[in-house]
């Protein structure tokens, strides 16, 4: 979430509580934040924003897979710059990418 203070317009604060849900924050610039998010939740999937990085967010995503994440969502279209760091930190898992319309696998 890119700022856990502001409302939610998809949920509202009520909803949030009564579902005991916990908004947690990290800088996917910044592994260690990122490693740490996924520990204090135990989550096993991530829905992330893709962002400009230099390693072309290799270090979030390997962060996010050795915290024991197993499912990875980009939440932008942006995703297409992040597939070489995806293949090469889940390799050799296939990921899937889906685009409005269609389907396909990365090979």
């Amino acid at each position: 979430m890119r700022d856990v203070t502001k409302p939610n317009e998809w949920i509202s604060s009520e909803q949030e509580r009564a579902a005991d849900l916990e908004r947690i924050t990290a800088d996917l610039t910044n592994p260690e934040t990122v490693t740490h998010a996924a520990h204090q939740t135990g989550a096993q999937a991530a829905f992330i924003y893709a962002v400009h990085s230099s390693d072309m967010m290799r270090g979030a995503i390997t962060a996010l897979r050795d915290a024991g994440i197993q499912h990875v969502v980009f939440l932008s279209t942006l995703q297409v710059k992040a597939v070489g760091a995806i293949k090469a930190t889940f390799a050799p898992s296939s990921p899937t990418t889906l685009s409005p319309g269609s389907m396909r696998r990365l090979r």
